[in-house]
């Protein structure tokens, strides 16, 4: 199963939203993995010092909205400041541009993180399924 726990903040600026996500990552180049039936708050949240506002599952994937002003996440390692090829949890934020009618500015890259990124953005304006 898939952990995504995330702080996601929105700013407009020059006639766009810009979506500042925060997501915990295996190396910052990995989604957070866990065996099947991993439980969330006491193998997940608690050993990690996550506060957590919101989860919601999608298939094997359980995305978890984190309250940013009782989450420290200064007290982990960003993704900047690990080796190319650690293993490591560590925070990775990325950057989303949209135009008033809320297309992409900026496209996501393809790659490991964009449906992942793409469904976060999709459940602040239509709830995922709990």
């Amino acid at each position: 199963m898939y952990i995504v726990p995330y702080l996601h903040k929105v700013t407009e600026k020059h006639g766009r939203t810009i979506h500042v996500i925060d997501m915990l990552t295996d190396g910052g180049q990995r989604l957070w993995s866990e065996a099947e039936g991993t439980d969330i708050h006491a193998d997940v949240l608690e050993p990690n010092s996550l506060v957590l506002k919101e989860m919601k599952q999608e298939a094997s994937y359980h995305y978890l909205s984190l309250d940013s002003s009782k989450t420290d996440i200064a007290s982990m390692y960003k993704w900047s400041e690990c080796p190319v090829d650690s293993d490591m949890l560590c925070w990775r934020t990325f950057y989303i541009i949209e135009d008033s009618n809320l297309s992409p500015w900026i496209r996501i890259p393809e790659g490991t993180f964009k449906p992942v990124l793409e469904r976060i953005l999709l459940s602040l304006r239509h709830p995922l399924s709990k």
